[in-house]
């Protein structure tokens, strides 16, 4: 390790907090956020029941040239 000044001792202590961090971060936004949207929508549809939307027009429902 290279330097000699006060903070020497700090650079491998950071190194370590920025790169627990990172990871940290990224288990979060792979598996943590997935998960709980999940978990958000199925309670969602468990409390209110499922919300049917309906289907997309077609381009020739929606123009007013179809049969």
């Amino acid at each position: 390790m290279g330097g000699s000044g006060g903070g020497r001792n700090l650079t491998p202590v950071l190194g370590t907090v920025v790169i627990g961090g990172m990871l940290a971060a990224s288990v979060l936004a792979i598996f943590f956020i997935p998960v709980s949207f999940d978990v958000v929508e199925r309670f969602g549809i468990w409390i209110g029941g499922k919300k049917e939307t309906p289907a997309p027009k077609s381009p020739v429902e929606v123009s007013g040239h179809g049969n």
